[in-house]
């Protein structure tokens, strides 16, 4: 062999467990700075997590915060309009003073509709009577998946029953405009090229922090969906 050969493969030789080194100390710290973007990005989906149940259990508390006079209750909505009356002026003044509420509806214990009011930007969403039965039912709070109205406004809403006793007298529901949702994802910053998509319980997405008038309304993947789910 010549010699040339000979230096060939002791070079080779000499530099082989370098590159192997170099080429395995490459891959965890690829690895670490992959666990750590995970580890903050989970943070922050962590974070806007608590937001948006602290935003819906906010409206909750205000929900039963007004919850209907017992006189109005005892005294019966149909034979009492002075009694409703006294009684939609306070939800208006509510209502106003709610930046994110769209609406607010108040029903019978069977649910029929009694009062609904509509705040300067109302969305034409009909009340989900799935979510209103479900309170009904259960006698709990529930809330709605994403509703679309006929001009294309969507919401969702969140209703609350009103109990005396152990009885249902009415159920109380505001519908909360999609474009809050749209804002709270906002004021989460995450890192370029990444998105935050809010889903539904069906996997209709709410809001979406990258082209949300495009995918706003339609179903995320099923593969995405089912692995936030399991997660």
């Amino acid at each position: 062999m010549k010699i040339r050969a000979h230096l060939v493969l002791l070079v080779c030789a000499a530099l082989l467990p370098a590159l192997i080194f170099f080429a395995g100390l490459t891959a965890w710290f690829w690895a670490q700075q992959r666990a750590a973007f995970e580890a903050r990005y989970l943070d922050r989906v962590r974070a806007l997590s608590i937001a948006i149940d602290t935003e819906i259990h906010a409206s909750m508390r205000v929900l039963n915060a007004l919850t209907p006079a017992p006189e109005l209750v005892l005294s019966g909505l149909e034979q009492s309009p002075a009694q409703l009356q006294q009684f939609s002026d306070r939800a208006r003044r509510v209502l106003s003073s709610q930046p994110s509420w769209a609406s607010f509806a108040l029903t019978d214990p069977v649910g029929k509709n009694v009062l609904t009011l509509n705040n300067e930007d109302a969305v034409d969403v009909p009340i989900d009577e799935a979510m209103v039965g479900r309170v009904i039912a259960i006698r709990q709070p529930a809330m709605s998946g994403l509703l679309k109205g006929q001009t294309r406004k969507y919401a969702v809403q969140i209703a609350i029953p009103a109990l005396r006793g152990s009885e249902i007298t009415h159920v109380l529901i505001v519908s909360i405009h999609q474009k809050v949702w749209l804002d709270l994802l906002a004021r989460f910053p995450v890192v370029p090229n990444a998105t935050i998509t809010l889903n539904d319980q069906e996997g209709l997405i709410i809001a979406r922090t990258l082209d949300n008038e495009r995918w706003m309304g339609k179903r995320s993947l099923p593969a995405f969906f089912n692995r936030t789910l399991e997660a």
